[in-house]
């Protein structure tokens, strides 16, 4: 007896010749890389006009009187000129010796500028030997630059 024919056909295999490739997987997606936002610049304080900061100019301004330095002078009031760098040379060459005692110093600021009154002693030896003396009240006009603080200008008013 012949054998039965079998249930299940094996199929055909294709040939080389006309192989068709299998796909291929998708290649994974990019990774997803999450950003932080930049941390904020720390916020440095300009330096305010304090009664400190003040107290330094003013002994600077004193300093520089009392050295007779018109170089001095001008590193913390740039703005002097014409005529009262004019005087202030003439007065320095002619003074032997000038004292300034500086008292009751007030401070006023906003931000970039500021006041600083005060009462200002001035004496001083010229070179022929005279002693001349005044006392005045002062409002010295300051701003910053940067970290320090610079005289714009001084008026002086008699006591």
């Amino acid at each position: 007896m012949p054998a039965p024919p079998p249930l299940l056909t094996p199929a055909p295999q294709p040939s080389t010749a006309s192989t068709v490739p299998a796909p291929q997987p998708a290649p994974p997606p990019p990774p997803v890389v999450v950003t932080q936002p930049p941390a904020p610049a720390p916020t440095v304080e300009a330096p305010t006009l304090s009664a400190e900061r003040a107290n330094d100019l003013l002994q600077r301004y004193k300093a520089a009187l009392e050295a007779r330095s018109l170089d001095q002078l001008k590193r913390i009031w740039p703005s002097l000129g014409g005529a009262a760098e004019a005087a202030m040379r003439r007065e320095f060459q002619h003074a032997t010796r000038i004292v300034v005692d500086i008292s009751e110093p007030q401070v006023a600021a906003s931000g970039t500028t500021g006041r600083i009154t005060f009462t200002r002693g001035y004496s001083l030896v010229t070179e022929d030997g005279q002693r001349l003396q005044s006392t005045s009240h002062a409002a010295m006009d300051v701003y910053r630059s940067g970290d320090a603080w610079l005289i714009d200008s001084i008026r002086f008013t008699p006591r």
